[in-house]
Order: C-alpha cells, then structure tokens, then sequence
C-alpha cells in the first residue's frame, strides 16, 4: 500500500503487515487420471517495514494435500522454524522459481512454443504467455469450460490496471480469451487505456478526485461514453474559433 502524505502530496509504501506475520499463497491440483496430487505454495514475509517482501517457494507431490490450517500455522513468527516444518513434510523449497511450458496444436499435440522462465522471448510474447496463464487458472478455479454459456454462474474478475505497461495488441488477446470464457469483469485502468478495454466493456465509470479529498464516481452505458466522446472533437472546435 502507499500512504500520501497531505501536507507534502508525497507518496511512500507503507507495509500492511508487521515482520511477525506472514501470507500463504496455496494451490492443491490433482490428476484424477493419474491419481496424482501436486501442492504448490507461496510464502511472504516482512524483513523490512519500507522493503519488499521476502518470500519462498513450495512443491510437493505426494498423495496428502497441503492445507494452510495444518501445515502452515502454530509455528510462531520463526519463518525458519517454517521451512523445518515443511521440509519435514517432503516438501521442497525454494527462493526462486523457474518455469517451464509448452504451447501444442490441438490438432495433432505438435509443439507450437516451448517457454522457458520467460528467456528469450519477446515482449509481447511474455505478455501474452502470462494472460493464457491467468485465463486457464480462472477457468479451473471457475469450472468452466471454453464456449460455454452458464447464466446462474459466478464468473467475477476484478483486474487492477493490469494493461498500463503491457502493449496494446497483448491487452486485447488477454480480453478477448476473458470473453471467450464468459468472465464477468470489473477493469480497473488509466484514461489513456480506456480505448483498448471498451469494445470488451459495458459500462464505465470515471473517478475523480479533485484536491485529493473526496472521491466523485460517474456512472456511463458504453452507448453514452462513445456519444460523449463524440462531441469532444466539436466541442474543441468551437472553443478554438
């Protein structure tokens, strides 16, 4: 989080947590074919009340599941104490983490891209990489299945400014496969991104914050943005005359 300061309108980080608390990331995937089991967790902790988080990687693929209730509380603040606990379990840790994955045609399972941590791609093929992640994650979480149509499902995504720094043509592929998969979304985005998200949006609503002390929301149909966005250019026509 960063705290603004009002006299000096700086802004700094400021931690949420102290150095006595931690946060658990935990996934459990199993192979119903395989009859497999796979936990894979990530563990942040404070060393520093301005710094970055510290944190640490999971794997473990044996037949029990990790929970954090079980096998990740009643250990005191010790994060050392933690990791014996854990590597007590079997599992394998780690302070960082490289991954490997494999982009096949359906058709005939050929390979079409090999990703290894990222290296030696481009850009905007990272970019891409990193939304048919998400997507393929939400789907799972979600229980969806590509093309189909739920009406009484709960499909709610909430993505914050997650396009600012990516290029154009990768935030529309990650929107586009959002679509494709029904998701329900609330974007959140700068007014110089506005353009990539409204042919996926249906509404918008623009915050401003005049002074810094009190937020106003203005609620906009798509229909009356674009008509509002068309008088723009008359408007500075006439102001300019």
């Amino acid at each position: 989080m960063r705290q603004r300061s009002r006299v000096a309108g700086a802004a700094k980080p400021v931690s949420l947590r102290d150095n006595n608390s931690y946060s658990v990331i935990l996934g459990v995937f199993h192979n119903a074919g395989y009859d497999q089991t796979v936990t894979l967790a990530q563990v942040f902790w404070m060393k520093e009340a301005q710094g970055q988080p510290a944190r640490f990687f999971l794997f473990l693929g044996a037949e029990r599941a990790l929970s954090i209730a079980a096998d990740f509380a009643h250990f005191g603040s010790d994060i050392a104490q933690l990791r014996k606990k854990l590597r007590g379990l079997g599992a394998e840790l780690h302070d960082s983490f490289l991954f490997a994955a494999s982009e096949r045609w359906r058709e005939d399972n050929s390979e079409h891209e090999h990703y290894s941590d990222s290296g030696g791609k481009s850009g905007g093929q990272k970019e891409k990489l990193a939304y048919t992640i998400l997507a393929a994650s939400l789907a799972y979480q979600f229980g969806l299945e590509w093309g189909t149509v739920r009406s009484r499902s709960f499909r709610f995504v909430v993505i914050d400014e997650a396009f600012g720094r990516g290029s154009d043509e990768s935030a529309q592929y990650g929107l586009k496969l959002f679509r494709q998969l029904n998701l329900q979304l609330l974007i959140v985005t700068p007014l110089q991104k506005i353009h990539i998200i409204e042919p996926y949006v249906s509404s918008v609503g623009f915050v401003h914050n005049e002074g810094g002390r009190a937020s106003k929301l203005r609620n906009l149909s798509i229909e009356e943005y674009r008509a509002q966005k068309a008088l723009i250019p008359a408007q500075s026509a006439q102001e300019s005359e």
